[in-house]
């Protein structure tokens, strides 16, 4: 009986060790996978433009890579993407913002903002942008 709960004993301890270790490897798994998301959205994006001469605007966001905006319905060449795609891995939406990119080679700015769906942060809560190297 002692040796069973010496075994149960080590196994515990072992669990509370490396369970840190592991949800640190998920977050930033995670991170990746936006990063890879933000770039596919990124693609969907260009092949809009290349449809419909310009990007979408801020009132018509990431929809209108979904759903043809009106007026653009004869230049849609869409679906880009499907709707799922427009959630981050934490299920909130990616942030569109037109006009406001710091690098110049496109005029918008992908952002997730992370775990807490909050600006800045740190870790697993940090925010992952078009314009992150």
């Amino acid at each position: 009986m002692v040796e069973l709960l010496v075994v149960i004993l080590i196994i515990t301890m072992l669990a509370a060790l490396l369970t840190p270790r592991v949800f640190r490897v998920f977050g930033k798994s995670k991170q990746g996978l936006a990063k890879i998301g933000i770039s596919r959205i990124g693609t969907a994006l260009e092949e809009f433009y290349l449809d419909c001469g310009r990007y979408p605007t801020a009132p018509e966001g990431l929809q209108a890579l979904v759903v043809a905006p009106p007026g653009l319905s004869d230049k849609w060449n869409g679906r880009y993407l499907p709707e799922k795609n427009l959630l981050d891995p934490w299920d909130n939406p990616y942030h569109y913002t037109i006009g406001e990119s710091r690098s110049g080679d496109v005029p918008y700015v992908l952002t997730s903002y992370g775990a807490d769906n909050a600006p800045s942060g740190e870790g697993e809560n940090a925010d992952i942008t078009s314009e992150d190297p």
